[in-house]
């Protein structure tokens, strides 16, 4: 489970008021208002500016087994992650860096060095790509937005998505411009991966405290809470292979 659990968390780890739709408006004020809303939860996305996650726990069950742990979380623009694994007394099991494509890890347990291609490995996992970019609540700026299928339901905006072969549905609350939930799949039928973002506070940007992430097929389920963050300028994301660690490529 070790391996499997530091890749995925790899691949993955309140405003104005806005008045409900009536049937009165046109249909061309609602396309408007819906990319008014697209443009207010763009602009709250945290991936845009520098973050840092100094605390947060997490619960994960992946293949029948459930464990704790602490991480925390050091982001610049664009999608560039280093993400340190915990164990509940404070010792370092992994350190995680993402940047574009490029994924190493120092899994200090068994003392390797792992490096991988994220695109690779998603299409040999089945993972979907856009993991990375929505792990903490943000709507996707890369991935293919059809206008032909927005729709609004229950006062809610929702969009769908495509991105190299996965189809996106995310969830919005326009009373906070943010995405409360998110489901990534190859299609009907397969299995898909759901994320559903609550306790949502205001910083900077508007994050979400916890965040839940779950697959169709019930193999995983992991409960993050982010406990203390912070968005001040990161000056730089460096990573250090660890000394004497085996290296293994990722497949």
């Amino acid at each position: 489970m070790q391996k499997a659990l530091i890749l995925f968390l790899a691949l993955c780890i309140t405003g104005c008021r806005i008045n409900k739709f009536v049937a009165e408006k046109s249909q061309t004020k609602q396309e408007n208002d819906k990319n008014v809303i697209l443009a207010k939860t763009k602009e709250n996305n945290i991936g845009s500016i520098d973050f840092e996650i100094t605390k947060g726990n997490a619960v994960v069950k992946f293949e029948n087994e459930e464990r704790k742990f602490g991480f925390s979380v050091k982001h610049k623009p664009e999608n560039i992650y280093l993400i340190s694994i915990r164990n509940l007394t404070g010792i370092e099991g992994a350190r995680i860096f993402l940047n574009g494509d490029t994924l190493k890890i120092n899994d200090r347990i068994n003392r390797k060095y792992l490096t991988g291609n994220i695109k690779r490995i998603n299409e040999i996992r089945n993972f979907p790509v856009i993991l990375s970019e929505i792990v903490f609540g943000d709507i996707s700026e890369t991935a293919n937005l059809h206008d032909e299928l927005k729709e609004t339901n229950d006062n809610k905006t929702i969009y769908y998505q495509y991105k190299e072969g996965f189809a996106g549905k995310s969830v919005i609350d326009p009373e906070i411009s943010k995405v409360i939930s998110a489901t990534w799949s190859k299609g009907p039928g397969m299995n898909s991966v759901t994320f559903r973002y609550s306790n949502f506070k205001k910083g900077t940007k508007i994050y979400p405290e916890k965040i839940e992430i779950s697959s169709s097929d019930n193999s995983l389920l992991l409960k993050l809470l982010i406990t203390k963050i912070s968005f001040n300028e990161i000056k730089e994301i460096n990573f250090i292979p660890g000394e004497g660690y085996k290296k293994e490529e990722l497949k």
